[in-house]
C-alpha cells in the first residue's frame, strides 16, 4: 500500500522555481507601483490648487477682461429683473 503524501511534498510541488519567481515579480511590481503613487500624489505640478492653476495657465489680462464682462452682465441682469418686478407690480 502506498504511503500517504505529506503536506511538505505537496507544497514542494506547488512552489516550483517558476512560481516563486512569479510571486517575487508581483511583489516587486506592487512595491514599485506604491512608490510611484506616493511620488505622483505629492507632485505639486500635477495637483496644485485651483488659484495657482489660474495664475499659471490663464493670462491675467484675459482673466480680468472676462471678469469685467461677467460683472457687466450681472449688472444688466439685475436691472432687467428690477424692470420686470416693476412691471409685475404695475399690472396687479
Amino acid at each position: 500500500m502506498a504511503e500517504p503524501k505529506s503536506e511538505k511534498d505537496g507544497m514542494k510541488r506547488f512552489f516550483t522555481p517558476g512560481v516563486v519567481m512569479q510571486i517575487i515579480g508581483w511583489v516587486a511590481l506592487l512595491i514599485m507601483s506604491a512608490l510611484a503613487m506616493t511620488t505622483h500624489v505629492g507632485n505639486d505640478d500635477i495637483h496644485m490648487p485651483y488659484e495657482k492653476k489660474v495664475e499659471k495657465f490663464i493670462l491675467k489680462e484675459s482673466y480680468d477682461a472676462d471678469a469685467l464682462e461677467v460683472k457687466e452682465d450681472i449688472k444688466e441682469i439685475k436691472e432687467e429683473l428690477k424692470e420686470l418686478n416693476n412691471y409685475i407690480r404695475e399690472t396687479k
